[in-house]
This record gives C-alpha cells, sequence and structure tokens, in this order.
C-alpha cells in the first residue's frame, strides 16, 4: 500500500512497523537511487543499507515493437493517442487522468485540433470504478480499457503521449 497516501490515523503506526521491519532486514533493496534516498529520509535508515537494482528492461524487445505490426485494434489516424500503462489501483492516479483527460477533450476546440483518444493498459481493483468514471464524464467512447497486454510497447510506440499520473 502507499504508505503517505493512507488513512491519517493509522499512518504513525504502519510508519513505525515499517521503520522497524526496515531496522531488521540486513539489506535493503530499492529500484532506483532517488527511491532509496528517499525511504532513507522517511523512515530514518542509514542510506548505505541500500542496495540499488533498477528494474530491468529488455531494450531489444522494445525496439522490436516499434517493427512489429500492431495486433490490436486499428487505430484512427485522425486522433491524438494517449497512453497509461499501469495496474488499475488507487495510487497509480488513473482517476485524476481521466478527470485531466476530460477537461484536455473540452478545451480542443479549434477546427484542427484533432480529437484525443486515450488507451489504458492494466488490470486491477479500482478497473470498475474508473470505467464508471469515464462513463459519468461522458468520455467513455474516447477511453479504451485494454486490460493487461503481454507487449505493450506496440501500442505505445503509437501513440503520441505518455502519461504517469501515478502519486
Amino acid at each position: 500500500h502507499d504508505l503517505p497516501h493512507s488513512d491519517r490515523k493509522l499512518l504513525w503506526i504502519k510508519k513505525s512497523v515499517l521503520r522497524r521491519s526496515y531496522g531488521d532486514a540486513d539489506r535493503l533493496l530499492a529500484v532506483s537511487q532517488a527511491t532509496a534516498s528517499d525511504a532513507a529520509l522517511y523512515y530514518g535508515i542509514d542510506a548505505d543499507r541500500f542496495l540499488v537494482i533498477p528494474s530491468p528492461t529488455d531494450i531489444e524487445r522494445i525496439d522490436q515493437a516499434k517493427v512489429e505490426p500492431w495486433k490490436g485494434e486499428l487505430l484512427d489516424p485522425h486522433t491524438e493517442d494517449l497512453i497509461s500503462i499501469g495496474r488499475l489501483s488507487d495510487e497509480k492516479g488513473h482517476a485524476d487522468l481521466l478527470e485531466a483527460f476530460s477537461m484536455a477533450r473540452a478545451r480542443r476546440d479549434h477546427p484542427s485540433d484533432k480529437p484525443l483518444h486515450l488507451h489504458i493498459v492494466g488490470e486491477g481493483p479500482e478497473q470498475t470504478k474508473l470505467e464508471g468514471l469515464a462513463t459519468s464524464l461522458g468520455i467513455a467512447p474516447h477511453v479504451t480499457f485494454h486490460g493487461h497486454l503481454a507487449n505493450p510497447y506496440q501500442l505505445l510506440a503509437r501513440c503520441q503521449l505518455l502519461c504517469l499520473p501515478s502519486y
């Protein structure tokens, strides 16, 4: 769970338990130096106890996806396509993205502006809520929930903008 976004009444308990757990560990892993530094500062842990192991990225597979034919539905050449990839859970900020997308669509009133379409890749507990929000905002026809894609890079390569709304 995303600790800073937790219920304020329980925050000090969670922080205390995590600080103690991290203190008992022989070594701590982080996906970036920034994550390690933030955790060390937040929990009062010696930064030297962290080992940074970046998330692996298969550059060859990503580059190949750019040239592979897209196996999904055809993208409308008359739209500007935006994409967000991530677990559909509260801390990933997809609800805020849908609100912002709705506002952006409403502001594109110049005749030369292409309509916007949002592609959301991922699964998670908030999917039904997010689909309902898209409907209530009147943008459901302009949002595609793709679910999990084994190779999201094919779609990503065809979109004009990557949105990362995560908190």
